[in-house]
């Protein structure tokens, strides 16, 4: 293996141990972000019940003042019973005050039931704040946990980093910002081998995607220190070595 990939892998394992703090660092940020869209969306249910609560007793208030209103109606009404003259004046009274009962009936009825439903509604908004009282103790908890996890890998964090940098000064500039990308792209690992796919006729593929390498391509990397990439993922190749030369 030439200098340049010595280099690459030893700059590869430096942004593996990274790539695996940054990612943990990250599941716990979505982890809060997570709490927090619950929160939100808790938060849009809770103004939603609070609303119904307020619509239903708006229309319980009125309901309330009609049947008042009917109920003071129907006293006029008893009181013209007495006034009246003939027994057709007293019928159509009588009549009248009938109708008006079953009206205020059907409008009590509807009162009964929008209070249920406002006792409902009430009573699922004292569960969601109970709810949401949790998931922001969640949230504090996790983002407690998050901090906690950012002070604790600080200095690892920062050791890496500068050996990154030491690494990375025998690497040209193009190659590593192409290193760089292709770092950032799959997860730490810019680099992958050369595997034999068949070795009866002779197939290769990238150790990354697993697709095909063309046997000039692997040609050329026993032969030079060339740098090749795999033309699908654009990982780096590198053939590994023979396990007799790794114990050596």
């Amino acid at each position: 293996m030439g200098q340049i990939l010595d280099a690459l892998h030893q700059l590869q394992a430096i942004e593996l141990k990274i790539a695996a703090i940054r990612r943990t660092e990250a599941g716990k940020t979505r982890r809060v972000q997570t709490y927090k869209r619950q929160v939100a969306a808790a938060d849009t249910q809770f103004a939603e019940h609070r609303k119904a609560v307020r619509e239903r007793q708006l229309r319980l208030d009125q309901l309330n003042l009609e049947v008042a209103a009917r109920d003071q109606n129907i006293q006029k009404q008893r009181d013209a019973l007495g006034r009246a003259k003939t027994n057709k004046e007293y019928a159509a009274i009588l009549a009248a005050i009938n109708t008006t009962k079953a009206d205020n009936s059907k409008l009590e009825s509807t009162a009964l039931e929008l209070m249920d439903d406002i006792q409902s509604l009430k009573s699922a908004t004292v569960h969601m704040e109970e709810e949401k009282t949790a998931l922001l103790a969640r949230v504090a908890d996790a983002e407690r946990e998050a901090q906690a996890y950012r002070d604790e890998v600080a200095a690892e964090l920062a050791r890496l980093e500068g050996e990154r940098e030491e690494c990375a000064t025998g690497i040209g500039p193009e190659l590593l910002q192409t290193f760089s990308r292709l770092a950032e792209h799959h997860d730490g690992e810019a680099l992958a081998p050369v595997q034999e796919a068949n070795r009866k006729r002779t197939e290769y593929i990238c150790g990354g995607c697993n697709m095909t390498i063309a046997l000039e391509i692997v040609n050329v990397l026993k032969s030079s220190e060339e740098i090749r990439f795999c033309h699908v993922c654009g990982r780096i190749l590198y053939l590994e070595e023979p396990a007799s030369r790794r114990s050596s």
